[in-house]
């Protein structure tokens, strides 16, 4: 390679996909915060009874009941470490001579874009704890597991979602 020769870069291809959050934006709308590290649910299970015909006797049904559960959200965490030898190499679109780009100002293009895939690997977490919740009916972390109570789940489902968001 002749470094004298002239160079024309015809443009940088970041790919970079959208991250889909289709089971959060319509399943789990809700956002809700609080300030405290364990927060408590109260679960009523609807089991859609129908009123069964009658002869004059009135039937009773019986009162369902509720549970209470506690739960300790786990924390996420992710980190990526801009280093002096990290600012010091040309990045991703930069020309290699003369690019006028100071190492301050490539540090925080490098913090905007490190900040970016953070948020991005949180929304792909968030998606598929969404639908780990509403394939299992439960929502397992390292630390304890929450059981909705779904009957209607079989086992078998849950295998495939175990590679989809990994």
């Amino acid at each position: 390679m002749n470094y004298y020769d002239p160079k024309y870069m015809a443009g940088v291809l970041e790919q970079s996909k959208p991250v889909h959050q289709f089971m959060r934006g319509n399943f789990f709308t809700d956002e809700l915060t609080f300030p405290t590290p364990t927060v408590s649910f109260e679960f009523a299970k609807d089991n859609r009874r129908l009123l069964p015909y009658s002869t004059g006797r009135s039937v009773p049904l019986e009162a369902e009941g509720y549970q209470l559960k506690t739960y300790e959200p786990p924390l996420l965490s992710g980190s990526r470490t801009i280093t002096n030898a990290t600012i010091e190499q040309k990045i991703l679109g930069e020309l290699p001579y003369n690019s006028g780009m100071s190492p301050d100002e490539r540090a925080q293009m490098l913090a905007n874009r490190y900040l970016d895939d953070l948020q991005r690997a949180l929304w792909r977490k968030e998606e598929y704890m969404c639908a780990r919740a509403k394939q299992d009916g439960k929502l397992e972390t390292p630390t304890q597991a929450v059981d909705y109570g779904f009957t209607q789940i079989s086992d078998e489902s849950s295998e495939q979602w175990a590679d989809t968001f990994d």
